[in-house]
């Protein structure tokens, strides 16, 4: 504990020092700036006196820190007056004080961090120990350049060209050495039973890379305890001693961390990159910020749109999803495109600044990884391979291999999926699994003399009694070392072939409560997992009343069975996410140790009897089975064993006594035991793959990721609907996708099922489910067949659009119901006139306006944000304000000007696409727009017209396709790409020729995700679709590209009257 000294030893009112004294206290405090932790005494004067030492002492102490228990009579000068003396006194002192005194004084590692800051400091720092390292990065605060220096002062300690970049260096090197401790300490003893394991995993980092794949995994399984770090450990003390490959670890095992987004993951790779690699720590620390910095900003524009609709600001965002489900996967779509955008602008080639080295890439732990990844379909499984796809691609990693480590068996449902996902998607070598089991009787004995126990007859018996797991053999040498008492309660447990209390507790306690996210679900967890099968009533019934008497509530059943859903490493989540079980292995090992801990082995009781009876109430399929487990688990004798379904109890089967199983395991049902899990009930499958009310179904979670080829694989595997009639999701998947032409849908059918469930609900009903089913219908309507709507479906459009009891518009409406209305005229409007009461307005609310006006003349008067008007092209302030009663040119070019200035400086290279969205933020402000009967049609189309963001995800989706049949069709698109967008006038750096076609040969994808919204942007996707739809060819892939470009091109002649929106050929119109 830091206490200032002069509390101890200031008086009240502390007598003015007189001129020696001061002059010597100056002195000391500008030798103490220059130093760490020392004695004061040491610096000063020999020939002082005591009573003017004291004196001296006394008027330091006050600036000074103290630790008694850890520094006992040593000082430290506290930071502002270090910082004060280190930038304003003389030259000739700073260097009569940092110089030396002896040879303890040489090593202090403030003075040696003071010195290195004289001169540049070097680029590799790997010979630095942690102190120094600390030091030295403590000198960029009391260092601050940016205070007013002194010249003589500034020329003594010199001036870092970059002191940020310096920074980064220095920070990732302390990182990189604090990491090396802390494996030096984790390797002090032997690999007991691991030594094998670790010449394979070297060998394995070390092998020359093996055919074209780019890219291996290796999954490593081991329950909690089992060594996994430590194993780790030795092989980076083992990979130090070479300079490749170079081994990086992602903490993927904390709270709140989502393995699904690749942002997410690329900031966890970033920093850790860095600490591998300190001398790259500028450039990949600048994109970890770059890239944190940009993906908030679109998070919070996402988290402000829901909240509009809110009463009150203040509502939980997930209330506001629940409440827009289909608003807020609009905005999600463009939060996910834009974020997608941004990844792909910043963390493009960053594998590249490692050079040819291979990088060994360990995850530990997986868990969140493999969480609900009970399909190869999964958004777990497919957001990893996607990411892991990118490192070989998008970043440009020469030669990548990943560690993964886990507690699931590598046969594990989620384990195969995970694996045969990254196999099949991401086209890596996928290599045989490691598994570490428990040591044996002779590799646990020498454990435990290594660890201390010094009687090898109980080391002998310990290891004979207590599992080989690493972790609880590390803790019984602790209960062994405790005292006398705890040693002889060990020995006479040891004695009787049981595991201690203690030991177990404390093995529970920290591998397995400890690591849970939930502070609700903690206390319940041991007992929940007595259960064979996990359901909210049954923890309502047996658990919560075990614990706690008072906390009997379907409330708290529901938080306890939240925070279980969340624990992916511990618990396999069934289909549905009704029902969970425990991992095998893990729950089999906490049975055994429960039951050595007397009130854990009374909890175990309790919750068996309360399971027991709980089941005995009921009559539902599965009860008879689970009554007669819990009546063998609690020992009563049944004169026959009923006939069980092995299906329902799964591997909980081995819990039941030798006895029973021998009954059981006839030829018929012992094969069954061991497979796989049969498929799940229809209700439970569609369940998972649609939803259950309270959480989005895993069709869902795909497609607002951006995973929608993946939505529509987990669909066609097990159809949960009638042909034709598919779910919303699959609506979804399809648009974004461009698959216009699918068997799958019937849409007079499902336009009939729609309006049937609308008119059902009353004239002024309009549920969410339903809301999210229409607009998702009418898109793809409009899309897959780009003209006038059916009589049905527009009147079912023009209802819905009646119901909508919103104030101002609804969001997802305006945007189809003006394309409805575009290609339909002679039905009328469909848009309420209460829609038209907005301010702010995007992009489809502009459209809106725009077809009201060219098909209805309509007039209006409004403040729409100048983003949704915005268009890249130096003309735009002067042709997009034409016409207008009100002149807001001047407003259009102050900004067009700002946009030269931050974006598109002159004289100087492009800024990023990051920045251009930066610029586009400041662009939300309202402007007042009046539309009259003088406004014509040319100029309309040209204000108002807008993006069309429904087609950016179908046409990126229809080139990758299409690109992936040749390299021939591949290379006509890139060509074809930037021939237009070499004709535009503005380009960020990105979509200069030479980085675009870098960024195309390496992932194609992510360079036209940039290009594709930019091209929008600029208002030549027209243009760039009619190329498209003549350049595609007449293959099955090409055809699919094609009806997506004219699609679109229908869409843009209906909603500008029969113009094309295309930037040039308005230009040409106004000319003619």
């Amino acid at each position: 504990m830091m206490i200032s000294f002069s509390n101890l030893l200031a008086p009240v009112e502390p007598p003015k020092p007189d001129r020696e004294t001061s002059e010597v206290a100056s002195g000391l405090r500008l030798t103490l700036a220059m130093r760490g932790w020392v004695d004061p005494v040491r610096f000063l004067p020999k020939d002082l006196s005591a009573a003017v030492r004291a004196k001296v002492l006394d008027a330091v102490a006050p600036d000074i820190q103290i630790a008694l228990r850890d520094k006992p009579g040593l000082w430290y000068l506290r930071d502002q007056e270090r910082q004060r003396f280190l930038t304003s006194s003389p030259p000739a002192d700073l260097e009569q004080a940092i110089a030396s005194r002896d040879e303890i004084d040489m090593l202090d590692p403030v003075r040696r961090a003071l010195e290195l800051r004289r001169q540049s400091i070097p680029v590799n720092l790997d010979s630095y120990g942690t102190e120094l390292l600390t030091a030295l990065g403590s000198t960029f605060s009391w260092l601050d350049q940016n205070l007013n220096w002194q010249d003589d002062t500034l020329r003594f300690w010199g001036r870092e060209i970059d002191p940020e970049g310096v920074k980064q260096r220095v920070a990732a090197s302390l990182e990189r050495q604090r990491r090396r401790d802390d494996v030096a300490r984790m390797t002090i003893g032997k690999a007991r039973g691991r030594n094998d394991y670790i010449d394979k995993l070297v060998k394995w980092a070390t092998a020359p890379r093996q055919g074209s794949s780019r890219g291996r995994l290796l999954y490593v399984s081991g329950i909690g305890g089992a060594g996994k770090s430590t194993l780790f450990a030795h092989l980076e003390k083992r990979l130090w001693k070479k300079s490749d490959p170079l081994l990086v670890h992602i903490d993927c095992d904390r709270p709140g961390f989502d393995p699904t987004d690749p942002v997410a993951l690329d900031l966890a790779l970033f920093p850790q990159l860095a600490i591998a690699v300190p001398a790259q720590a500028p450039d990949l620390m600048g994109r970890a910020n770059a890239l944190l910095r940009a993906t908030r900003e679109t998070d919070a524009d996402y988290i402000a749109s829901m909240a509009r609709s809110a009463k009150r600001r203040s509502q939980r965002q997930r209330k506001a999803e629940a409440d827009r489900p289909v608003e807020s996967y609009v905005g999600l779509e463009s939060a996910v495109t834009q974020k997608t955008g941004e990844r792909s602008s910043i963390s493009d080639n960053a594998l590249s600044r490692l050079g040819p080295r291979t990088l060994v890439l360990l995850f530990d732990t997986a868990e969140l990884m493999l969480a609900r990844a009970a399909v190869e379909t999964s958004s777990e499984a497919a957001g990893t391979a996607d990411w892991l796809e990118s490192l070989t691609g998008l970043m440009n990693g020469t030669d990548v291999r990943v560690l993964m480590a886990g507690r699931n068996p590598p046969n594990d449902t989620e384990v195969e999926a995970l694996t045969r996902r990254v196999k099949t998607r991401a086209g890596w070598q996928v290599d045989p699994a490691i598994v570490l089991g428990d040591l044996d009787e002779r590799e646990a004995e020498a454990l435990l003399v290594d660890l201390g126990v010094d009687d090898p007859v109980v080391a002998r018996k310990a290891a004979e009694v207590l599992p080989g797991t690493p972790l609880i053999l590390k803790i019984a040498a602790d209960v062994y070392h405790a005292g006398a008492a705890e040693r002889a309660e060990f020995i006479t447990r040891l004695d009787a072939a049981s595991i201690d209390a203690s030991v177990a507790r404390r093995y529970l306690t920290e591998r397995i409560v400890n690591h849970l996210a939930s502070p609700a679900t903690k206390p319940y967890t041991l007992a929940a997992m007595v259960l064979a099968r996990v359901t909210e009533p049954l923890l309502a019934a047996a658990v919560l009343p075990t614990v706690d008497k008072d906390q009997q509530t379907h409330r708290k059943a529901r938080e306890v069975m939240a925070g279980l859903h969340d624990a992916g490493w511990l618990v396999r989540e069934e289909p549905g996410g009704k029902a969970l079980t425990f991992h095998p292995e893990v729950r089999r090992l906490v049975l055994d140790l429960m039951a050595s801990d007397p009130d854990l082995g009374r909890r175990l009781t309790a919750v068996r009897g309360l399971a027991r009876a709980y089941h005995n109430r009921r009559r539902q399929a599965g009860d008879s089975t689970f009554r007669a487990y819990y009546d063998l688990m609690l020992g009563v004798h049944l004169p026959s064993i009923p006939k069980l379904d092995l299906n329902v109890l799964g591997a909980a089967v081995d819990d039941l006594p030798q006895a029973a199983r021998e009954q059981l395991a006839r030829p018929d049902q012992k094969e069954a035991a061991g497979a796989a899990p049969p498929a799940s009930s229809p209700a439970d499958w569609a369940a998972y793959v649609e939803g259950s009310g309270r959480r989005d179904g895993e069709g869902d979670r795909l497609v607002k990721r951006g995973h929608a080829e993946a939505a529509l694989e987990l669909y066609r595997s097990r159809p949960t609907r009638d042909p034709g009639i598919p779910p919303t999701f699959v609506l979804q998947a399809l648009a974004d996708c461009g698959y216009f032409s699918s068997a799958e849908i019937d849409i007079e059918a499902l336009v009939a099922e729609t309006n049937a469930s609308l008119q059902q609900g009353g004239p002024k009903s309009l549920p969410n489910w339903l809301r999210s089913r229409i607009y998702w219908l009418t898109r793809y309507t409009l899309m897959a067949r780009p003209a006038a709507l059916s009589t049905a479906h527009h009147s079912m459009l023009t209802d819905v659009a009646r119901r909508s009891s919103a104030s101002g518009p609804v969001l997802l409406f305006p945007s189809l119901t003006s394309v409805a209305e575009a290609f339909a005229p002679r039905h009328g409007p469909i848009a309420p006139e209460r829609w038209f009461a907005t301010k702010g307005a995007i992009e489809s609310e502009t459209r809106m306006f725009l077809v009201h006006h060219l098909q209805f003349g309509r007039q209006s008067a409004w403040e729409p944000h100048i983003d949704a008007l915005f268009a890249l092209q130096p003309d735009w302030p002067d042709l997009a304000a034409r016409g207008l009663a009100r002149d807001i040119g001047p407003s259009f070019e102050r900004w067009m000007v700002e946009l030269g200035t931050k974006v598109f400086p002159p004289n100087a290279s492009p800024r990023t696409q990051v920045d251009l969205n930066g610029f586009l933020r400041q662009l939300r402000q309202p402007v007042p727009i009046e539309i009259s009967s003088k406004t014509t049609r040319a100029n309309a189309v040209r204000l108002l017209r807008g993006l069309t963001p429904e087609f950016h995800r179908p046409l990126k989706a229809g080139v990758v396709r299409h690109a992936a049949t040749s390299h021939d069709a591949a290379a006509k698109l890139v060509d074809l790409t930037m021939e237009l967008l070499a004709e535009l006038p503005l380009r960020t750096s990105e979509l200069l020729e030479a980085e675009w076609r870098r960024r195309a040969d390496r992932d194609i994808g992510a360079s036209f995700g940039l290009a594709i919204p930019f091209i929008d942007r600029a208002r030549r996707l027209p243009t760039f679709c009619e190329r498209l739809a003549r350049a595609t060819g007449r293959s099955k892939s090409g055809q699919e590209l094609a009806a997506v470009a004219r699609s679109f091109l229908a869409w843009d002649k209906a909603l500008s009257a029969g113009l094309s929106s295309d930037w040039t050929r308005l230009t040409r119109r106004v000319s003619q």
